[in-house]
């Protein structure tokens, strides 16, 4: 009796597998990418300031191609040169940096992106602007975005 319920059970899971029920807890393989918050050095109005996207691969695997954009605030442009070469601006305020696959799991890759702020945004000033990262194997997206401040000075 308890070698056929064994049996039961396992034609039953075997069959639930196969016709795509899983556990909740069970992901996809891949890898998550987690998007750090770093805000950049406090600037003067029509000053420049450098925004990083930083991004940690926390694994379980490397990472494939991922691409990190950095939406800056009103108030902010991009100004070039952008780091990694593979930026582009994409819009009026947007950068996108692609990078390639192999980060390795616990490394870190961080995109660079000089920002001009407009002369007349006043003193005091806070700016806030999003840094994302998306990639094709990434099924943890609760970490991939993060606000920073630009903090305007006098």
């Amino acid at each position: 009796m308890v070698r056929r319920l064994a049996t039961v059970v396992a034609v039953c899971c075997v069959a639930g597998a196969l016709l795509g029920a899983a556990p909740a807890t069970i992901r996809a393989e891949g890898t998550d990418l987690k998007v750090k918050r770093i805000d950049p050095d406090p600037v003067a109005a029509g000053g420049l300031t450098v925004v990083r996207g930083f991004v940690a691969n926390k694994g379980p695997a490397d990472a494939g191609e991922f691409t990190v954009t950095v939406s800056l605030p009103e108030g902010a442009t991009p100004e070039g040169p952008f780091f990694p070469k593979g930026c582009a601006v994409v819009g009026d305020r947007t950068v996108r940096c692609r990078f390639r696959a192999g980060l390795q799991v616990e490394q870190t890759a961080t995109a660079q992106v000089p920002a001009r702020i407009d002369a007349d945004v006043p003193a005091d000033t806070v700016l806030h602007g999003t840094v994302s990262v998306s990639s094709d194997n990434d099924p943890y997206p609760n970490n991939d975005t993060a606000t920073f401040e630009i903090q305007v000075t006098s």
